[in-house]
């Protein structure tokens, strides 16, 4: 009789662990829309990465300040990465990169082009955006009035959160 019962236990078991897929389970880190990973270099040496003293980043569609790492911090001081979000359902973010230094503010802006795309994860999980065909064109001022340099395209393909897309030298 023990064995009877044992038996109807193990196939039992068996076909609960069974019945239980691998789409049955949303890793939250694989659920996540990526964020654009922005890194800040020496403009006169771009091996060196260099801080921001205080930085700000704007959006201007909305005129709010963006989160500009994984605890929501809007405003961070001596920065050399971030990592912003991009509008899902647009093809273009802009913003403006407010620099302060000695009490001096100094906005420039930049408009990040992409395609956005529906990307499926899992049944439990669904679906999250990636952003393909990236761009990123500075607002044209005065020459003298910009605090960054130059801007590179490092991945034009924002699928992760691993990943460097844009390097900004100033």
């Amino acid at each position: 009789m023990n064995k009877s019962k044992l038996l109807i236990v193990g196939i039992l078991l068996c076909t609960i662990m069974s019945s239980c897929e691998k789409d049955d389970l949303c890793i939250p880190e694989e659920a996540a829309t990526p964020r654009l990973i922005i890194l800040f270099k020496d403009s006169n040496n771009p091996l060196i990465r260099k801080p921001v003293s205080d930085l700000q980043v704007i959006e201007i569609a909305s005129n709010t300040a963006a989160p500009l790492n994984d605890a929501g911090n809007t405003r961070l001081t001596q920065v050399d990465s971030i990592a912003i979000p991009l509008r899902i359902n647009a093809s273009m973010s802009e913003y403006d990169f407010v620099r302060i230094l000695n009490g001096a503010t100094n906005a420039d802006p930049i408009n990040f082009t992409y395609v956005s795309a529906p990307e499926y994860i899992n049944r439990a999980c669904g679906y999250k955006a990636v952003y393909n065909e990236l761009t990123a064109t500075p607002v044209t001022e005065s020459p003298s009035a910009q605090w960054i340099r130059n801007i590179i395209v490092k991945n034009s393909s924002v699928t992760s959160n691993q990943d460097v897309h844009v390097e900004i030298r100033h």
